[in-house]
């Protein structure tokens, strides 16, 4: 990740200690990646799991350079077994750490699922 601030390193510092659910032979992308992802999508307006990742792919180039994201974009589903399998209690308390995120609880507590 780049030295300058950017808002990312923040984000994934309220995510530090969350619990990874996933079987480490299945990990493809980071879960802190998949949670600011998802955040950075809810932010710009998207309002479910297949807005987050069409979003994304277009701002592709710039997350990039952000992230680690050798496997390309976290898909829908991807991004949908992870909060699937998150407890919801821990990740909860993570939205109330990051500042302006309350406002997309919904979204964010659903893996970006509104619909």
């Amino acid at each position: 990740m780049p030295a300058t601030s950017f808002a990312a390193q923040p984000i994934a510092d309220a995510f530090a200690d969350l619990v990874d659910p996933r079987v480490e032979r299945t990990k493809r992308h980071r879960l802190h990646d998949i949670l600011t992802i998802t955040l950075c999508g809810v932010l710009s307006g998207a309002e479910n799991r297949v807005e987050i990742a069409a979003w994304s792919v277009t701002k592709q180039a710039c997350l990039t350079v952000w992230f680690q994201l050798e496997d390309g974009i976290p898909s829908h589903n991807t991004s949908g077994r992870v909060f699937d399998r998150l407890n919801p209690h821990r990740f909860g308390k993570r939205r109330t750490d990051i500042p302006g995120a309350t406002s997309t609880s919904s979204a964010l507590s659903e893996g970006g699922s509104r619909t």
